[in-house]
């Protein structure tokens, strides 16, 4: 079991103080940091209740580990809920593993208790519980509310995910032990990946945000050098996408071998012009000319928005020309094109700007990162593409 973990050990003392101990002393063997209310190094804050000092605790901590025997304990600010209650509500609000251990034969009580609470349903609640109260009574100092005790039971098998419990422990140290072991393994192995998946999103993240200024400071470069004169608008927008093919990694999280094309379309008419254009050594250039009601292209113009498809060979949009199809078909799978607006008119698209890549659905909908910085690209051969021609 890994260490340097720190695990909240919640139940009633006075019945399970013993087996408490036992746990948290062989837990502190392997390395962990074990928080135990009634130990005298317990973190407590100033000005803060004996309950509010563990529910802080608990928000501290990495696992919380409830045992449930046949106390239902201190309540919390009479809210009808124990302090044992609270602390696993609490540790499921702030994101804990969370193990719950029931005793058997408090197990066994409950399900009595419910059925008997479902017998009753017909009786006024003060009534229905005063019933099970006597039926059920307390039997200091090991037995203490076994009505309440089933309600917290009840609330932790139902109504939300994660509500794994295991409710045939026999109240020893070394089958809670055995059931920690087990469960804490196997959910760290789930947790690491989860948090493997959250740093590599944000390795993604932070080399795009690098990529991404790269490009715009040679954005910024190439429109400082137009506007003294130097280069026209089609040689600054193909070093700008040759730039983008540099950092495609970063950009667009194109793989070493993937088949990427970057390319500018111009409107005339109802046609769209081939423009500058940065690829793959491996993507034939043909230099196509595509109608307003053809291709992925086309289609973003036409209904001026911004089109992202997995896999283009089983859209309407795919249009190859008969004598390149097969090519085409390995070439051009998934797609991103942004409409242009090179004149500044929002209503009416005058260019596009694709990004295609031959894995399929490596660009799927609208909400990946790739998409916006295809946007912000789009945006920088606008600019360039204004300030080259005015």
């Amino acid at each position: 079991m890994p260490s340097d973990l720190t695990l909240f050990l919640s139940s009633t003392v006075e019945d399970l103080g013993d087996v408490r101990e036992s746990i948290a002393r062989r837990l502190r063997r392997r390395g962990h940091v074990v928080r135990l209310s009634e130990e005298p190094d317990f973190p407590v804050e100033p000005g803060v209740t004996s309950h509010d000092a563990c529910l802080s605790a608990v928000r501290q901590s990495n696992v919380l580990v409830l045992l449930i025997g046949q106390r239902f304990g201190g309540e919390y600010r009479d809210q009808n809920k124990s302090i044992t209650w609270r602390e696993w509500e609490e540790a499921r609000s702030a994101g804990l593993l969370t193990f719950v251990l029931i005793h058997k034969d408090m197990n066994d009580l409950a399900r009595k208790i419910y059925l008997r609470r479902r017998a009753l349903a017909d009786l006024p609640a003060k009534e229905r519980e005063a019933t099970l109260r006597a039926e059920f009574p307390d039997q200091r100092p090991l037995v203490h509310r076994l009505p309440d005790v089933q309600r917290f039971i009840d609330v932790l098998r139902k109504g939300h995910i994660d509500n794994w419990i295991h409710a045939t422990w026999r109240g020893t140290a070394d089958d809670a032990l055995h059931i920690i072991d087990r469960r804490l393994g196997a959910s760290l192995v789930a947790f690491q990946g989860r948090q493997n998946e959250v740093r590599d999103v944000a390795r993604r993240r932070l080399r795009n945000v690098d990529s991404i200024n790269y490009v715009v400071g040679v954005g910024t470069t190439l429109m400082s050098r137009l506007r003294a004169g130097l280069g026209n608008a089609d040689e600054a927008v193909e070093a700008l996408m040759s730039a983008a093919a540099q950092r495609r990694a970063g950009l667009f999280d194109f793989h070493e071998d993937e088949l990427y094309n970057l390319m500018l379309y111009r409107r005339r008419g109802d046609e769209l012009l081939a423009g500058p254009r940065v690829c793959h050594e491996a993507v034939v250039r043909r230099g196509r000319t595509w109608h307003m009601d053809e291709g992925h292209v086309g289609a973003a113009v036409k209904s001026n928005s911004i089109l992202v498809t997995g896999d283009l060979r089983q859209t309407e949009a795919w249009a190859p020309r008969e004598e390149t199809a097969a090519e085409d078909a390995r070439q051009y799978v998934s797609a991103i094109t942004v409409p242009l607006y090179l004149s500044g008119a929002p209503d009416r698209p005058d260019g596009a700007f694709i990004v295609t890549s031959n894995r399929v659905d490596h660009f799927r909908d609208l909400d990946q990162a790739e998409v916006l910085t295809a946007q912000i690209l789009g945006r920088m051969i606008s600019c360039i593409w204004s300030v080259g021609v005015t």
